[in-house]
């Protein structure tokens, strides 16, 4: 095999730096056996025939049932009774709407059985196939237990038990252990693929509160929520509809959230901009007097300095080990001084020290703030992804690239997550009744809630690019769990 030469899963990358990676996700696949390119052909072939057969059944619905029968569709299926189904549902609608939903009160059968008696797919095996594959595979709630990337993804359905491997590279570039996604997993040919799921996948912790209420809803503890439930499309929606409250609640719950520095400040990105009356070797050795201060770092025709605060923070709470944090940043470009803090406490702190340090020096022209808020709603922007991706943002501040993040607010998630994990383990945590991890972990009533809420908590990751967070294995060790 050419490590040097494309990888035969057809994700366009070299083999080297796709299944011939030490750091693949999963086992390692190494070259992909004729065994597994073959299931992944057969995936691909019964997906290419799931999307043409949707396609020749809305032209054939348009004619034969009109556009009254769509857009009541539309309006059972919406939430709110809504006259538009969101770009990122569609893909759930369509498989509903096909497969599940009654073609009228008096024809209690979906679109897909009339179609295939008036097209004859008797004559066409294979679409046959697919048809009926999915119109045997119920709603379920499928839960990620390991992924292969470029692959597929193993899942398992928390209704009923079942496991089920699915061929689609598309989602295990981004899919997560733990993560649940809600829709239709169509088994044809011998290979799995997603007939159509939700567009957003929940953490457990979500996704249990909604299993819970679907079992009570089913009269069924631990047995498989019964077939004839998961396949009745007025449950489908019930369904669709708490997976679309559990969204909503989490992103108001995100938007509630106050992020604080080690100073217990609310944080808010300050840039104080200052005019230099001196030369820049005058005015760097007078900033150099400033406590704290790092010497500069060049940076092209800049000059970066950063200034710390040595010693422990100022919140009780923050752990011994945080030495020194950064409480800003200046920059020197030309003839201005640029200031950035993560707070306005800090701000007004650094921007007196620079003013007792270089004195006539420099003179203050002007003072920007952007709130949390604010940087919220610019990370959740539609970016060249879109506003959503396949893994969930909810348990984080930023849902986008971080990529722009700010070096202050970079520096603030820092400090809050050492700040996390040298107290969770011993910390009363609400989710477990205000007891700690380490007590629930020898509770044995207590433990199966603390593993759900670690597999929550490893599902939502890291912010993207940030390289920090809470390190789950790690806390793993320390509770034996």
């Amino acid at each position: 095999m050419n490590r040097n030469g494309p990888c035969p899963c057809g994700s366009g990358r070299k083999y080297k730096k796709c299944h011939g990676a030490p750091a693949a996700t999963g086992p390692d696949l190494g070259m992909l056996s004729i065994v597994r390119r073959s299931e992944l052909a057969r995936a691909a072939a019964c997906k290419t025939l799931d999307v043409q057969l949707h396609d020749e059944m809305m032209a054939w619905a348009v004619k034969h049932l009109g556009k009254a029968w769509l857009q009541q569709a539309i309006r059972d299926f919406s939430w709110d009774d809504s006259p538009d189904i969101p770009p990122a549902e569609m893909m759930m609608f369509g498989t509903w709407l096909t497969y599940h939903m009654p073609i009228s009160e008096t024809d209690p059968m979906p679109l897909a059985w009339r179609y295939r008696e008036a097209a004859r797919l008797h004559r066409e095996p294979a679409k046959e196939r697919v048809l009926q594959a999915q119109l045997d595979a119920p709603i379920g709630i499928w839960e990620v237990q390991s992924v292969e990337r470029g692959v597929g993804s193993q899942l398992k359905d928390l209704l009923t038990g079942d496991e089920r491997f699915i061929y689609d590279a598309s989602s295990s570039a981004t899919l997560e252990p733990w993560l649940s996604m809600m829709g239709y997993v169509v088994e044809c040919d011998g290979v799995c693929f997603l007939g159509g799921v939700y567009y957003q996948p929940l953490p457990p912790l979500q996704v249990d509160s909604i299993v819970r209420a679907t079992r009570k809803a089913a009269r069924v503890r631990t047995r498989p929520v019964p077939l004839e439930f998961r396949v009745s499309p007025d449950r489908q929606i019930d369904l669709i509809d708490q997976w679309r409250d559990a969204i909503e609640r989490m992103m108001e719950t995100n938007d509630r959230r106050v992020l604080t520095n080690t100073d217990g400040d609310e944080i808010s990105i300050q840039s104080d901009r200052f005019d230099v009356t001196v030369s820049r070797e005058e005015i760097l050795r007078r900033l150099a007097t400033i406590p704290g201060a790092e010497p500069p770092e060049q940076d092209g025709a800049k000059e970066m300095i950063a200034v710390l605060r040595v010693g422990p923070a100022k919140t009780p709470a923050a752990p011994p080990t945080m030495g020194n944090t950064v409480v800003g940043s200046m920059v020197l470009s030309d003839s201005t001084l640029t200031v950035d803090t993560n707070s306005t406490r800090r701000a007004d702190t650094l921007k007196s020290a620079i003013e007792r340090a270089a004195g006539d020096a420099v003179r203050f022209r002007l003072r920007s703030t952007e709130s949390m808020e604010s940087l919220k709603a610019r990370a959740r922007s539609p970016g060249p992804g879109g506003p959503m991706s396949s893994r969930p943002s909810a348990g984080n501040v930023f849902t986008g690239d971080s990529a722009d993040m700010p070096p202050e607010v970079r520096e603030a998630m820092r400090e809050l997550m050492a700040k996390l994990d040298a107290q969770w383990v011993d910390s009363p945590i609400p989710a477990l009744g205000n007891i700690t991890p380490r007590a629930a972990a020898r509770d044995p009533k207590m433990r199966s809630v603390l593993e759900r809420l670690l597999k929550d908590m490893e599902s939502r990751g890291t912010p993207p690019g940030l390289g920090i967070g809470m390190d789950i294995a790690a806390i793993r060790r320390m509770l034996g769990v």
